[in-house]
């Protein structure tokens, strides 16, 4: 148990996916313009993470390892499967009747394509461990990819009500902010 706990907290706090790896930087530039578009990809992306790193273990563990395939076939074979597990969940988002629902399944595309989606199954090949582990990896990817956007959105909120000098508009005060954003979270490291 003390080890799936250190793995979530670890990959949310310490080696966060956004900030540390630079995985799915595009998602946080598209999905950071409004708070609810981010917590709607947050939500969509967090359950991808779990999805993809329990679909990354089973396909490594049960189909590569034994045909004796590295995990240079990962990402190749994952995405197919991560397509096919998306669409029910499309389906599911787009039947419920709140509007948030059908908001959610219209940022799956967005998430499924996200690079820290295939990252997590890539990191977990290089430090294989067991199912719960490398669940938890997806989980803490998942929550610190949620809690950088959603930080990343509400100071791009409070940002645009401020008067920003001429020179530090539009991309240099969002650069300086990720600066101070990955300082506060290298603080964990």
């Amino acid at each position: 148990m003390g080890e799936w706990v250190a793995a979530v907290a670890a990959v949310t706090l310490a080696d966060n996916l956004l900030l540390e790896r630079l995985l799915g930087v595009y998602a946080l530039e598209a999905g950071s313009r409004r708070s609810d578009v981010a917590l709607g990809l947050a939500g969509v992306t967090l359950v991808l993470l779990i999805v993809a790193a329990g679909l990354g273990w089973l396909l490594r563990v049960a189909v590569l390892e034994p045909l004796g395939l590295g995990y240079i076939f990962l990402p190749i074979t994952l995405l197919p499967l991560l397509a096919m597990a998306v669409a029910p969940l499309q389906y599911l988002l787009r039947r419920l009747a709140v509007p948030w629902g059908r908001r959610c399944a219209l940022l799956l595309p967005l998430a499924l394509f996200n690079a820290a989606v295939l990252g997590i199954p890539l990191l977990n090949a290089h430090a294989p461990a067991g199912l719960l582990t490398e669940l938890g990896r997806g989980l803490g990817g998942g929550l610190g990819f949620a809690l950088v956007l959603v930080l990343y959105a509400d100071l791009r909120e409070r940002i645009a009500l401020v008067q920003v000098p001429a020179p530090f508009r539009g991309i240099p005060v969002q650069l300086v902010t990720l600066g101070i954003l990955a300082m506060a979270f290298a603080a964990f490291g």
